[in-house]
């Protein structure tokens, strides 16, 4: 079965939208990280707007890690899996 990632990452951003939502995805180093994020701006910390230089990149998704009280981010293709809560 062929996954269409571009309703994988919509599914995803979605859940990531709406609340608390667990990825589980291989780190840079080969190991496997799980990690409980969210972009759901009523759970994110208050922050200056600020400009930035930086080009999006469509193959890294940044979250915030709400064990670790920071911004992360990972790789699409280290993506393995992902629960939300509904």
């Amino acid at each position: 079965m062929t996954i269409d990632m571009t309703e994988l990452k919509t599914a995803v951003k979605s859940a990531l939208h709406a609340g608390p939502t667990t990825i589980v995805f291989k780190k840079v180093d080969g190991t496997e990280r799980t990690m409980k994020c969210t972009l759901n701006e009523a759970l994110l910390p208050k922050r200056e707007l600020t400009e930035s230089n930086r080009q999006a990149n469509d193959g890294v998704q940044t979250v915030f890690d709400l064990e670790l009280n920071q911004w992360r981010s990972f790789k699409w293709d280290n993506f393995i899996s992902f629960e939300g809560t509904m």
